[in-house]
Parts: structure tokens; sequence; C-alpha cells
């Protein structure tokens, strides 16, 4: 067993008990106060990295939609008549670049929403190329459509474009409004 008879004849005066009570209470309450001190810090800092990233995230949604709008007006520039195919553009349209600007910004999307929001679904199938602009497929392929569904196409492209922005602008706002201070 433990022996405590030194401290009780280190403290055998009441006025010595009273100071190391009176110790005791002071560490414990600084030790608190340290604690506390530090979990409000810590609940800070995590709170402007998160407004940090929403912030990237932000700024790679306005980023998705330059690409997206640049590769969106390249697409335009390809007419969609037999004359105009065969003599003002050659046989191996692919805008690779273009393409793969637009992609890796989804993908840079998804990591920022997949390391620090996990609770947002983001589905990413959705905001790739093909999916966004159907009428890529219809260029690329060089496929000659009638007008009303080659207009079809082209509207259904900007929809996309618009909806997938505002989605991606929506999710920066909700995220805002939770972490904001």
């Amino acid at each position: 067993m433990l022996d405590f008879d030194w401290l009780l004849e280190i403290f055998e005066s009441n006025s010595d008990k009273a100071r190391l009570i009176t110790i005791v209470i002071s560490a414990i309450i600084a030790i608190s106060i340290f604690l506390l001190t530090q979990y409000f810090i810590n609940k800070r800092k995590r709170k402007e990295l998160l407004i940090q990233k929403i912030e990237e995230l932000y700024k790679t949604a306005l980023e998705y939609e330059k690409h997206t709008l640049i590769l969106y007006k390249d697409i335009n520039k390809q007419k969609s008549t037999k004359a105009d195919f065969h003599n003002r553009y050659n046989d191996d349209y692919y805008p690779h670049e273009l393409i793969n600007n637009m992609n890796n910004e989804v993908q840079n999307l998804q990591m920022l929403i997949g390391l620090y929001f996990t609770d947002i679904k983001f589905d990413k199938d959705k905001f790739y190329a093909a999916t966004t602009l159907p009428i890529l497929e219809v260029r690329i392929k060089r496929k000659l459509l009638s007008e009303d569904k080659s207009l079809e196409l082209h509207e259904s492209s900007k929809d996309n474009i618009t909806n997938n922005v505002d989605n991606i602008k929506d999710i920066c706002y909700q995220l805002l409004k939770k972490h904001s201070f």
C-alpha cells in the first residue's frame, strides 16, 4: 500500500492544508483554462481553413466555368454542313487540351469536396466534358444532324453548363453559411 504519512506531516497545520488546497485548485483552473484556450484556438483555425477551402472551391468552380465555356465556344466554331466540315476543318478534330482542362477542374472540385467537405454529395461524372456537353460527341464524330437536333443539343449543352456551375456555386454558398463566423 501507498504510504501518505509524509504528506500529512508536511501539511500538518491548517494553514499549510489551506495552501495545498489553494495550489491544487489553482493548478486545476490553470490547466482547464489552457485546455479551453487550445480547444477554441483549434476550432477557430479549423474554421479559417474551411473558409479558405471554400474560397478555393469557388475559384475552382469559376475555372471550371471558364474552361467549359471555352470548350463550348470552340465546339460552336465547328460547322455542321458537309461543305464546312470538309473544306474548313481536318478530319481529326479533337480538342484534347480543352477537354483535359475542363476535366482537370472537375477532378480539383472532387478532391476539395472529398477532402474537406465529406458530407457534400458530389457526382463528378455529371460534370465531365462528355456528360456536360452532349454536342461534343457529335462534333468529334463529325455527325451531321438536322437543324432541330443540333439546336436541341446546343441548348442542352448550355443548360448543363449553367446547371453545373449553379450547382457548384450553391454548394459553396451552403458551405459558407455553415462554416462562417
